[in-house]
């Protein structure tokens, strides 16, 4: 869709919203989502704003292709060891 363009350069021309909320307002709105639902919101701004996070899982899908993976009994047997 927009591989090419940074997020800022999308979002650049956009005017600015001034919603009014408060920090505990905001806190309070998660709260009342089902845990999906919040963890979807959560995963969505953090990809909106950090380009390191969606480094991170362009990374590990290029682990995965090649091969490059522990599986979760593989590790916790070596921490136990």
């Amino acid at each position: 869709m927009h591989k090419n363009i940074s997020y800022a350069d999308r979002t650049k021309s956009l005017p600015e919203i001034n919603i009014g909320i408060s920090f505990i307002d905001l806190v309070e709105a998660l709260r009342k989502l089902n845990n999906k639902d919040r963890e979807d919101y959560l995963e969505n701004l953090l990809a909106a704003t950090s380009p390191q996070y969606i480094n991170s899982i362009k990374e590990a899908r290029e682990d995965y292709k090649k091969g490059r993976v522990s599986y979760h009994a593989e590790v916790y047997k070596k921490i136990k060891e």
